[in-house]
């Protein structure tokens, strides 16, 4: 059996509000626009670590942080907005 390295343990909770709801979509709209930029930088970077890769034979540390923070964050960002938790995602990666 293979194994994954991503767990899923989702909970039911109580409801919650209809302002916690109105927060919700609004702070899912500014951390939309927040992704997209940061999805574009994350895209070339991953093209520069191509051709890095490429030349040198080797990761760069750096454009490897950069882009993993992008997918931390986009996966906490998606599931906040798609309510599988009400965890706030932090505006950074880490």
């Amino acid at each position: 059996m293979v194994e994954f390295p991503v767990k899923i343990d989702a909970k039911y909770e109580a409801p919650g509000s209809r302002a916690e709801l109105f927060i919700r979509i609004v702070y899912c709209f500014v951390l939309g626009i927040i992704a997209s930029i940061w999805g574009f930088f994350a895209g070339i970077a991953v093209i520069v670590q191509w051709w890095y890769i490429l030349f040198v034979g080797k990761k760069h540390q750096s454009l490897w942080d950069f882009t993993a923070s992008y997918y931390r964050f986009y996966a906490r960002f998606m599931s906040y907005c798609l309510l599988l938790t009400d965890a706030r995602p932090p505006f950074s990666g880490g």
